[in-house]
């Protein structure tokens, strides 16, 4: 039996909550059974291809995480790569990420919008599909888990920022081990709201939207790109989900209590748990986020 596959449609099959998703300034709700359908389709979809290695490039949108849990579904794993830097030649960034991507062993390259204008630019090293196609909403039948774990789930990147990136796999059973022991640190209950900006092919934002979606809660999820525009957007989108559980880097937290005089008109008062990772914390300057913040709720 595949564990992380029928744990998380166990839960998302009968959760009555949602996962809502920023695009062009506007949140837009997709309930958890939505994705669940959609991921029965990609999982089918993989299943009658005998793909079991996809790779995916994009902003979060409803098609692309349904397409990391169809995968799941399948008995595939998946490989989340990210975007291209801004100013930086899309022709060279879709040539590398498609040799990473080979290299790998990734079968299909999964994208949509620009990014798949984009990724289609260079030789097609895997051959590269539309999330739109890969991950429709519809679906008349039940979804099917696969019956055998497969030896990855996850195919998680390193930064690269000390060397040349590597990949680690990561077993269906490790992924589900961590995602429940971060619910359980975090005390993760039916009721709570998740809010999050992180990349989803870092394991800090993908494994945030993971354990939300194993414990049937609701999440905000927001592109990266949009924090990186606005930073203190983040704490507006705390405010209007009146989000219980939050997650960011030490640089989000230091900036945000360093320049607290701009922030205005937020209510932090729902937020219960602000996880500070992926990076050294500087201790100081987490304090001073507390402290600063507490003028808008926070605890």
């Amino acid at each position: 039996m595949n564990v992380l596959a029928t744990a998380l449609a166990e839960t998302l099959s009968r959760s009555p909550r949602d996962l809502v998703l920023l695009a062009d300034k506007q949140w837009s709700r997709h309930p958890w059974q939505e994705i669940q359908a959609r991921a029965g389709n990609v999982a089918e979809r993989l299943r009658d291809q005998d793909i079991r290695r996809v790779g995916l490039v994009g902003a979060p949108t409803a098609e692309l995480v349904s397409t990391v849990i169809g995968a799941f579904y399948a008995g595939a794993a998946v490989s989340i790569l990210p975007g291209p830097i801004r100013g930086a030649d899309a022709t060279q960034w879709a040539d590398a990420t498609q040799r990473r991507f080979r290299g790998i062993g990734v079968q299909l390259v999964a994208s949509q919008g620009a990014y798949l204008e984009k990724i289609c630019t260079a030789w097609q090293a895997v051959p590269v599909t539309d999330l739109t196609d890969l991950a429709p909403a519809g679906r008349s039948s039940a979804t099917r888990c696969a019956e055998v774990d497969a030896p990855a789930a996850i195919l998680q990147g390193t930064a690269g920022s000390t060397g040349t990136p590597r990949t680690v796999e990561l077993s269906p059973a490790a992924v589900l081990a961590n995602l429940r022991g971060l619910g359980k640190r975090i005390g993760l209950q039916g009721g709570d709201v998740g809010c999050s900006w992180l990349p989803l092919y870092h394991d800090m934002g993908l494994s945030f939207l993971l354990a939300g979606a194993l414990a049937g809660n609701e999440v905000w999820q927001a592109p990266t790109a949009a924090f990186q525009a606005s930073p203190f957007r983040w704490l507006n989108w705390l405010s209007e989900s009146r989000a219980s559980v939050t997650a960011a880097p030490n640089m989000a937290y230091g900036m945000i209590g360093k320049y607290s005089r701009r922030v205005a008109d937020v209510d932090l008062s729902a937020l219960r748990f602000a996880l500070n990772g992926g990076e050294p914390v500087d201790c100081e300057l987490t304090e001073r986020f507390a402290v600063e913040m507490a003028r808008f709720g926070f605890s």
